[in-house]
Parts: structure tokens; C-alpha cells; sequence
């Protein structure tokens, strides 16, 4: 008995020992998982914060660099499309500023054709000075100053004489050469900046004299009477000489009431009919 009893107390002792070893190698298996997870989560939680401070590094560099440069761009095209006067350049050395520059040029090429269309609406293409619709803008515009600020304002309507005739002599290429060479003289006898010439139609021309009574019109008139005449342009079927000559008709505005440019046109070509009927080459004063 006594020998079967030390057996199992030796295989007990046996038993725990092993028990112990191996519960010690478990022991040592999980502390060194452990510390391997624990390596681990510490590099995953570093690479997490990294790559955290990365994407909002990013998202603040795409927002500066990127979405403000955008939204700046296409405030500034907006404005630009209201008329305002700005430069679409974008500051950088990127896509984003080439696209700003290509719009800055684009929108400078269409703003030069737009004022090249403008002029061409305005300005007469064969004479070369203002055309009917340039005129009508424009005394509008001088009338209304004359109105407010109460000062006077003279139109003179001038025709050349017996034009069909020439036209009839000369032919047409000579009688536009005609109306051309009478157009720069019109604008060379123009003394200050603010008055203007224009052709009203076919043979007919108006110059308007802001703050200008009929006494200094009339100083105007004569001169581009005695220019006309020096000027000698050939015109055998003209009945009152033998070289162009014009008639003026003149009406002045005094400013006391509204008035729109189409009542004083009327009186300046009612006074240029009376100097037709008068004989020609002169200037007649509107009575009215």
C-alpha cells in the first residue's frame, strides 16, 4: 500500500510540475504576446495620428491652395462680367494661375472686339467721324448738361450744295471722296474738345457747340464757310460757284425748358432750308 501510495504522491508531484511549467511557458507566450500587441497598437496609433495630421495638412493645403484660389478666381470673373475693372491673375506658379491668365487675356480680346463693334455702331464708315446714331446719343446727353447747368447750346446743320449734281458729274467715287474731304474739314474747324461733328445723312452734316450762343456759333459758321470755299474742291454743276460749297442752318438752345434733339434738328434744318432758298453758301439763324 505504502508503495502504491508513494506512486501517486510521485505522479502527483510529477503532475504539478509539469502543470507549473507549462502554465509558466504560457505565462511567458502571453506575456510576450502581449507585449507584442502592445508594440504594435502603439506604431498602428502613431501611424493613425500621422496619417490624421497628413490628411488635415492636406485638406488645408488643397482649401489655401486650391478651393480659395477657385472661389477667387470666379469672384473675379463674376465682377468682370458685371463691368467691374479687375485683374483676373491669380498669384502661383500652377494650372490654377495659367487658367487665371488665359481668362485675363480671353476677357481682354473679347472687351477689345466689344469696343471695336461699339465703334463701328457709332462712327460713320466712310467719313470716318460720328454717324446718326453717335448723334443722337450725344446731343441727348449735351442737352440735358445744357438744361441743368442753364447754358446755351448751338447745332449747326450743314448740306452740301447741288450734291446730286455732282454725283451726276463727277460720279459716285468722286462724290465720296467729296464727302470726305468735307468731313475732315468739319473736324478740323472744330476748336475745343467738347464739340462734336457728325454725319446726319447722305450730304448732310451737324456739329453741336456745347456752352456756345448763337454769337459765337455764327463765328464758327462763317469759318467753315471761308475753309470750304479755299478748299476749292471742283464742282462745275454747282449753281452758286464752281467749286463745293455749303449751306448752314443754325438754331441755338438756351436751356430755359427741356428740349430733345430731335426739336432742335428740326429748327436747324428748317434755317438750312431758308439758306438753300436764299441762294447757297451761306448760314441763316433759326427764327424760332
Amino acid at each position: 500500500m505504502s508503495v502504491v501510495r508513494n506512486l501517486v504522491i510521485d505522479y502527483s508531484r510529477a503532475a504539478e510540475y509539469e502543470s507549473f511549467s507549462y502554465n509558466k511557458s504560457i505565462i511567458e507566450d502571453v506575456t510576450n504576446f502581449y507585449a507584442v500587441v502592445k508594440r504594435e497598437t502603439t506604431v498602428l496609433g502613431i501611424m493613425s495620428i500621422f496619417s490624421i495630421l497628413i490628411f488635415i495638412a492636406s485638406i488645408f493645403f488643397i482649401q489655401k491652395r486650391i478651393i480659395n484660389r477657385l472661389i477667387l478666381m470666379n469672384r473675379r470673373v463674376q465682377a468682370r462680367l458685371l463691368g467691374e475693372d479687375c485683374e483676373l491673375t491669380i498669384d502661383g506658379h500652377d494650372e490654377i494661375t495659367d487658367i487665371a491668365t488665359s481668362f485675363e487675356q480671353f476677357a481682354k480680346t473679347i472687351e477689345q472686339q466689344k469696343q471695336a463693334l461699339e465703334n463701328m455702331t457709332l462712327i460713320d464708315s466712310l467719313t470716318n467721324i460720328a454717324n446718326r446714331r453717335s448723334l443722337d446719343i450725344e446731343l441727348t446727353k449735351i442737352l440735358q448738361s445744357a438744361y441743368r447747368m442753364k447754358r446755351a447750346t448751338t447745332i449747326l446743320m450743314m448740306d452740301i450744295d447741288n450734291f446730286k449734281l455732282f454725283n451726276d458729274m463727277y460720279g459716285h467715287v468722286a462724290g465720296d471722296k467729296c464727302l470726305q474731304q468735307v468731313a475732315m474739314l468739319l473736324k478740323h474747324s472744330l476748336r475745343r474738345p467738347e464739340d462734336f461733328v457728325a454725319r446726319y445723312g447722305g450730304e448732310e452734316f451737324v456739329c453741336i457747340l456745347p456752352d456756345t450762343a448763337v454769337e459765337g456759333a455764327l463765328v464758327i459758321a462763317q469759318s467753315i464757310l471761308d475753309m470750304t470755299n479755299d478748299e476749292g474742291i471742283p464742282h462745275q454743276a454747282n449753281t452758286c460757284s464752281s467749286h463745293v460749297t455749303l449751306s448752314i442752318g443754325v438754331a441755338t438752345y438756351y436751356g430755359n425748358e427741356p428740349s430733345s434733339g430731335e426739336a432742335i434738328l428740326k429748327e436747324a434744318d428748317a434755317a438750312l432750308y431758308q439758306a438753300k432758298a436764299q441762294g447757297k453758301n451761306r448760314y441763316v439763324v433759326s427764327d424760332t
